[in-house]
């Protein structure tokens, strides 16, 4: 059993991060509409840490939207903020994949066969890229405390491995209200991060993202 201050005590720890977007962008909609997505993210980590703890890097995991034009708002706003991200110079991208899934569904009705076809994206690799990078970190000691943004069940298996083979190294869940990671809190100790956190911790309405290269925050998420 892990409690939230069953965390090893070091001079000096190095903190890498793990945030799964998508479960991250979720996780904040249910809780607080779209109001925190424009998130600086090394901001809110920071906010975070204690005076012994040192953020070193970022790693957001992610799949790019596509799709027909009914999309593109959703595809501009997600380019934006990951521009935004990388721009900070201290977090990586790591990207997955959509898999497109058409499900055909037939009925009668009035004597006649009709069929309709729905095709869903699907978002994968996300839990299997989370896991490859926090074991491959820990391996090469490139932290003493992994804080992991996600609820995702999924990430067990990692931070189970982590527990074992690095006793001396921590996997810390950190969650939006609302967010229950109820199995994933057996294995790791957690904490919810309250609205006034997110509140403080994000971008400007406007980033340059290279000299002279401006991204402005999208109307729908002010």
């Amino acid at each position: 059993m892990f409690y939230r201050g069953d965390l090893p005590k070091l001079k000096y720890q190095r903190v890498f991060v793990y945030v799964d977007g998508f479960n991250l962008y979720y996780s904040l909609k249910r809780a607080f509409g779209k109001k925190y997505m424009w998130l600086d993210i090394p901001k809110l980590t920071r906010s975070l840490l204690r005076a012994n703890q040192n953020l070193k890097r970022v790693k957001y995991f992610t799949a790019r939207i596509s799709g027909g034009n009914h999309m593109q708002e959703k595809v501009k706003r997600q380019s934006a903020y990951l521009d935004v991200l990388t721009s900070t110079g201290i977090i990586d991208i790591v990207e997955g994949k959509f898999h497109r899934r058409t499900n055909s569904y037939k009925f009668s009705r009035a004597n006649t066969n009709l069929q309709i076809d729905i095709t869903k994206s699907q978002e994968k690799q996300t839990d299997v890229n989370i896991a490859v990078q926090m074991i491959d970190d820990a391996m090469n000691n490139r932290f003493d405390i992994a804080f992991l943004f996600s609820a995702d069940s999924d990430l067990i298996p990692p931070v189970n491995l982590i527990n074992q083979r690095y006793p001396k190294k921590r996997v810390m869940v950190w969650l939006p209200p609302k967010a229950k990671a109820v199995e994933l809190k057996k294995v790791a100790p957690s904490a919810t991060i309250y609205e006034g956190k997110f509140k403080k911790a994000l971008f400007p309405e406007s980033v340059e993202v290279t000299p002279g290269v401006m991204v402005d925050q999208p109307a729908e998420w002010k």
